[in-house]
């Protein structure tokens, strides 16, 4: 983007922030194909879900067609269990007293284990 040599620096448009961000994700798509992303966020899923009954959490997951990649987790203690997110360096939010979370194909098998872990123990 060539901007005039007078123009203020907030001239630019804030719609070039989400375009940019836009091809990156788009990028992803084309390099993995949308069925190997969608087939690994399924496996993710059912990993966290997995993780979270053994961990025994509150969670109780959705028959299969129901599932998504989104979770919400009831807490007896959601800002303590934020409280370890953070320290973790784990990204959630809390929702009507439940955490929320979502997983996608850049999450490990083993950070959703451990996500698990940091709820299961409160």
């Amino acid at each position: 983007m060539d901007l005039s040599p007078t123009a203020s620096k907030l001239d630019a448009s804030l719609a070039w922030f989400p375009a940019l961000a836009e091809q990156a994700a788009l990028g992803i798509f084309r390099r993995f194909g949308i069925t190997a992303l969608l087939d690994r966020n399924a496996r993710l899923a059912l990993r966290l879900e997995e993780a979270l009954v053994a961990q025994g959490s509150a969670f109780r997951p959705f028959a299969g067609q129901h599932r998504s990649t989104i979770f919400s987790v009831p807490a007896t203690d959601a800002e303590a269990v934020l409280a370890r997110f953070r320290q973790a360096n784990v990204v959630a939010s809390v929702r009507e007293g439940r955490i929320r979370l979502a997983v996608h194909f850049y999450n490990l098998e083993e950070e959703l284990d451990r996500v698990a872990g940091l709820i299961g123990r409160g």
